[in-house]
């Protein structure tokens, strides 16, 4: 008699031993699950940039989640402006905006192959502004990197720079099965990455301003739908002083505004020297890399020699020296501007 219970005795105890959990419910009944407590290591989320917009805290993000807990509910903001509607729509058209950005969602202990007769395989569903991008995918205890393709008109955008447009990510928890909990799962962080073209800071050239650029802006417009904006300049100022209103003007809030790091400039004759002044490092070594590239329309790189006559015409012939005597304010033209225009100061300049 005591060697069958010994027996049973021992047979109690392999069979105990050999209980494993097999659902989420089951770990957490024991002490084993520890998603509550666990952010993705294995996984830190990108930095944030202007194409890259990152959630690492707010909603249900680092919480676990079971079917009875309802969705998980993650909010996700645009602060960059691409440009309103029909600007992104000819964006699209020319391909400058992709038709699909990338959501990234590391996602803790999804098991999408576990299953059994009494109950089936976690399968997580996932939302973007209600519309639907497929199933979270894992295995048991390890977080897993999923990536969603979200359609470009499925996103909340910006209407205008300063503004801020709210996109709403949720996840169904455990829709194969009804009842009682069986999964669980945690999003630690959620990044969406929109590649899309700089916007355009143009700036007007000598004796110019701002007003300049609206015919050229409805074709910018029109033909590229890259969003543009102007910068006032000292029509008569040195190319030293302009560039320096260039850097007040970005660092004054226009990239906050605009939510970028980098513009890219498209210059107007004298404003291709005072955009070249203000990238390069040895003429300004307070440049923060805050322009990506300069563009430039007319711009006498090499000077001009009419700008050398306002202040000495004597190489002239007596009559052309007269021709320009009866030009109205021509010398009032001569200014620090004007000079930083002959071709003697583009020797200086090209030492830079």
């Amino acid at each position: 008699m005591m060697k069958v219970f010994v027996s049973f005795l021992l047979a109690m105890s392999f069979a105990c031993s050999a209980f494993v959990p097999e659902t989420d419910f089951e770990e957490l009944q024991i002490g084993n699950w520890q998603r509550g407590r666990v952010r993705s290591s294995k996984y830190p989320p990108p930095q944030k940039e202007d194409v890259t917009f990152v959630e690492t805290s707010g909603g249900d993000l680092g919480k676990s989640h079971s079917r009875s807990d309802g969705m998980i509910q993650i909010p996700l903001w645009i602060d960059r402006f691409f440009g309103d509607a029909e600007e992104r729509k000819v964006q699209l058209e020319i391909g400058a905006l992709p038709k699909a950005a990338y959501l990234y969602m590391p996602a803790w202990d999804v098991d999408f192959y576990t299953g059994t007769a009494y109950y089936n395989p976690e399968r997580d569903l996932v939302y973007f502004n209600n519309y639907e991008l497929g199933l979270l995918l894992g295995n048991n205890n390890t977080w897993h990197m999923n990536i969603f393709s979200v359609p470009i008109e499925k996103i909340n955008f910006p209407s205008a720079p300063g503004e801020k447009a709210k996109n709403q990510i949720n996840v169904a928890v455990d829709t194969a099965n009804s009842g009682l909990d069986y999964w669980c799962t945690t999003i630690d962080w959620v990044a969406l990455i929109i590649p899309a073209p700089r916007p355009l800071l143009l700036v007007h050239g000598w004796m110019s301003s701002g007003q300049t650029w609206k015919t050229m802006r409805k074709r910018i417009r029109g033909m590229y739908g890259v969003p543009t904006c102007v910068i006032d300049v000292g029509p008569s100022d040195s190319i030293s002083e302009n560039a320096s209103r260039i850097g007040q003007t970005l660092a004054g809030g226009l990239k906050e505004t605009w939510g970028v790091e980098e513009f890219n400039i498209l210059a107007h004759s004298k404003g291709g020297l005072d955009a070249r002044w203000y990238t390069n490092l040895t003429s300004n070594r307070n440049f923060s890399g805050d322009i990506h590239r300069v563009l430039q329309i007319a711009t006498p790189n090499r000077g001009s020699r009419m700008a050398s006559y306002l202040f000495d015409s004597s190489s002239l012939p007596w009559h052309e020296q007269m021709i320009l005597c009866e030009v109205e304010n021509w010398i009032g033209l001569a200014t620090d501007g004007t000079y930083c225009l002959t071709p003697e100061y583009s020797v200086h300049m090209d030492k830079f």
